[in-house]
């Protein structure tokens, strides 16, 4: 093998001579200049690191097949830094099955090879990848191997080892199928032409499944394995209404005198023949199939082996499957058909078009016409350049003044503009119709401690706070596609790490002629604010959790000691009245007085008592609570108040039950005082998701926006017992229209642990 590798560089170096004869002989000094400074380069590179060697293993030996190794070997090497050598053996496939083939293959690979270093084994075709993966251990131990053009389904029920990876192929059977039906509709038989080895078998059968779907419109007629005189004797007998494909593989060091592409020919000039691999149809009268892109094939080949040249371990490389094909067809072909072009599907690719007369002689035409219309322009031209000449120079000459004073003004406003914008105190942002930042202030530079190269773009989204990232982009999106101003306040990591509070406020910037331009935005740090608010929210927290334990505290002295006190003087009065005798009618009468109003006394303490502390609350739950404070009220006051409620299902919290209980007493005593109302109605509802109170009434009603509307704790005290909660409260009113307020707790919000809930003296009884 070596000796005829020898005579074939021997050869290959004699035509190369003739060749160069042929060479003009400045390009021959060009090429020798080129080949010393080469020469010198790799000879003064004395850390150049050895060139790399790639093994090539071909399934099959006929070039004129399929030869994807030049494409293959100029991507690898402008994709590869450094020496790429490549190493080809043609395994012809084809005598696998031969007895004894495949092993002295092996053997004499192993010869060959035992002492040369491979950085990798390129097997092409599913054949040769079955080669090395059985005899890689014989031939190249360790070796990573990098299959291409490697169908996909013969590999979904075999696994790869780790150092194998590789780029598989299409073979678009059905696309074939379906261009032939296409363009010859009036098919009703489709013969087949192959052979008997394995890879022809596998074919057979996969044919046999593709073709499944036009089994009603035409029958398979299999020509196997046939001798070319049986072939072509078969072929002549077949009706006029058969369409041939041919997938037949032969031995290239079988070279008969018909061989296989001139049996392609002979079977065109009968009938219209299709190839099921595209090497068959370039140009041997086939009319073509659907073929994929061998471009992309050798790209993602070569760009797999150069990771693996690269140092990279095959097991981190996928494989990839290249999907997709195009229609390719032979022009020839089909004017020898009489196919119309139009016939083909979109964005069919046709191979050998032969250039219509205005396609040859187009551009002597075009460059005739342009001729002749640049000279008549020149002329017009000449004839009006001296008339305009001079006016011409007085207007260039006023242009360039007007010019230059307009560069000025627009330097001197771009250069106030920065000036305005870097010292303002504000973090100021512009963006375009792209969405992404194109200008940020130096005060927003300083703030967030980077570079404007850094954040322009998508960079400054980095800054912001994770938890609040979603929630701005969504806003900023909505707001720009709607083209609308916006507030938003969001976390913004400063120059020392730490987030602060900032609100951005973003407006639309349009030109003069209402085409939109982008945003412009400034933003302030308000943490300050943030936490002033959020002390101010504590200590509203804490005074009504002091209110509450006042008026608790309040409401015990009231009922253990005024309240025992009225008691024991009103007994007293009672005694005194039974030991008058009967005869002081007058004083007895006045100790009686005396002893009810006592009474009255005692009852009002303790109303009060129960007003500033039901202890009910605690004893019977929210809902008697509420029914029981509507009676208390309906019969104090002379109002119809209705109460309905339904049964809670879960517990509701101390903290929760209170402020509605407080929210609810607040509300009716405004009913009372203020609405003139004769009648009301308490609702308690609840679901899966909270709690909610309304109440409702048909009285005057009032405006919700003019403050100190209710006394008490107003509205503002309403809200914020519910906010502390974790709820919300609803005003709905108009004047002369009734008022109906709403409170609603959802119970999956919790309040903020420093806003403790309201844990007061109520758990005392009275």
């Amino acid at each position: 093998m070596n000796d005829v590798r020898v005579a074939t560089v021997h050869a290959s170096a004699i035509n190369a001579g003739c060749r160069w004869l042929t060479v003009p002989w400045l390009a021959r000094l060009l090429a020798i200049g080129f080949a010393m400074s080469a020469f010198c380069t790799i000879t003064s590179g004395a850390d150049t690191p050895p060139p790399k060697e790639v093994l090539v293993l071909n399934s099959f030996a006929d070039p004129r097949i399929y030869d994807p190794l030049k494409a293959l070997k100029a991507a690898v090497r402008s994709h590869f830094h450094g020496l790429v050598n490549f190493n080809v053996e043609y395994l012809e496939s084809q005598r696998f099955e031969a007895p004894g083939y495949e092993k002295s293959l092996s053997e004499t690979l192993s010869h060959v090879y035992a002492g040369k270093h491979l950085d990798a084994v390129v097997p092409i075709g599913y054949p040769a990848l079955e080669f090395a993966l059985t005899h890689r251990n014989e031939i190249f131990p360790g070796i990573p191997i990098v299959f291409s053009d490697v169908y996909r389904g013969r590999l979904q029920d075999q696994k790869l080892p780790e150092n194998v990876t590789g780029v598989t192929g299409v073979v678009d059977v059905r696309g074939s199928l379906e261009l032939a039906f296409r363009i010859n509709p009036d098919t009703k038989d489709v013969a087949l032409v192959t052979g008997t080895t394995e890879f022809e078998r596998y074919w057979l059968k996969t044919f046999h499944e593709e073709f499944a779907p036009f089994r009603d419109k035409a029958d398979i007629i299999d020509l196997v394995g046939l001798p070319t005189d049986q072939l072509l004797t078969q072929v002549s007998e077949l009706p006029p209404d058969t369409v041939v494909f041919v997938q037949e593989s032969r031995p290239f060091s079988q070279q008969p005198v018909i061989d296989a592409f001139d049996v392609i020919t002979l079977i065109s000039e009968r009938l219209p023949t299709y190839c099921i691999f595209g090497g068959y149809c370039v140009d041997h009268g086939a009319i073509g199939g659907s073929y994929p892109d061998s471009t992309v094939l050798n790209t993602d080949t070569a760009n797999s082996i150069v990771r693996i040249l690269s140092g990279e371990n095959a097991r981190n490389i996928p494989v990839v499957h290249e999907s997709g094909s195009h229609v390719e067809v032979d022009w020839r072909q089909l004017r020898h058909w009489n196919i119309s072009e139009s016939a083909l599907p979109a964005g069919s690719v046709v191979l050998y078009r032969e250039p219509t007369p205005w396609e040859r002689y187009r551009k002597f035409f075009l460059g005739g016409i342009a001729l002749l219309f640049f000279q008549a322009v020149l002329i017009i031209g000449l004839l009006k350049e001296r008339s305009n000449r001079r006016v011409v120079e007085r207007s260039l000459v006023a242009s360039n003044a007007v010019l230059k004073k307009s560069e000025a003004v627009l330097r001197e406003s771009e250069e106030r503009f920065r000036r305005v914008a870097n010292t303002a105190p504000v973090l100021i942002w512009m963006s375009g119709t792209d969405k992404r930042c194109t200008f940020l202030n130096q005060g927003w530079l300083s703030f967030t401690g980077r570079s404007m190269e850094q954040e322009l773009g998508e960079g400054w989204v980095s800054g912001v706070h994770p938890d609040d990232l979603e929630n701005w982009l969504g806003i900023y999106s909505a707001s720009f596609d709607a083209r609308a101003a916006f507030q938003r306040e969001y976390r913004l990591s400063r120059f020392d790490g730490e987030y602060r509070w900032i609100l951005d406020s973003g407006t639309p910037r349009f030109e003069s002629d209402g085409a939109f331009c982008g945003y412009i935005g400034s933003c302030v740090d308000i943490s300050e604010r943030k936490l002033s608010e959020s002390s101010l929210q504590n200590l509203s927290g804490r005074l009504i959790r002091a209110q509450e334990e006042e008026r608790a505290r309040i409401a015990r002295e009231l009922h253990d000691d005024f309240s025992q006190r009225m008691a024991l003087l009103s007994l007293g009065l009672v005694q005194l009245w039974k030991r008058l005798p009967p005869s002081e009618k007058e004083e007895r009468a006045r100790v009686w007085e005396m002893q009810q109003r006592c009474q009255d006394v005692t009852d009002d303490i303790h109303s009060l008592s129960h007003q500033l502390h039901s202890s009910k609350l605690e004893l019977v739950g929210l809902v008697s609570a509420l029914n029981g404070l509507c009676q208390e009220l309906s019969e104090k006051y002379k109002i119809d108040i209705q109460y309905s409620s339904c049964e809670l299902p879960f517990h509701v919290s101390k903290d929760v039950a209170l402020c509605l209980y407080r929210v609810t007493q607040e509300s009716l005593g405004n009913v009372i005082k203020h609405s003139q109302a004769d009648s009301a109605h308490v609702e308690l509802g609840a679901n899966e998701s909270g709690v909610s109170l309304r109440i409702s009434d048909a009285g005057r009603g009032f405006d919700p926006e003019v403050s100190n509307a209710y006394a008490g704790i107003g509205l503002a005290g309403m809200r914020e017992r519910l906010r502390l909660i974790g709820g919300r409260l609803s005003i709905n009113s108009e004047p002369l229209r009734g008022t109906e307020i709403l409170a609603e707790v959802p119970l999956c919000t919790f309040p903020n642990e420093a806003h403790a809930s309201l844990q007061t003296a109520e758990g005392r009884e009275l």
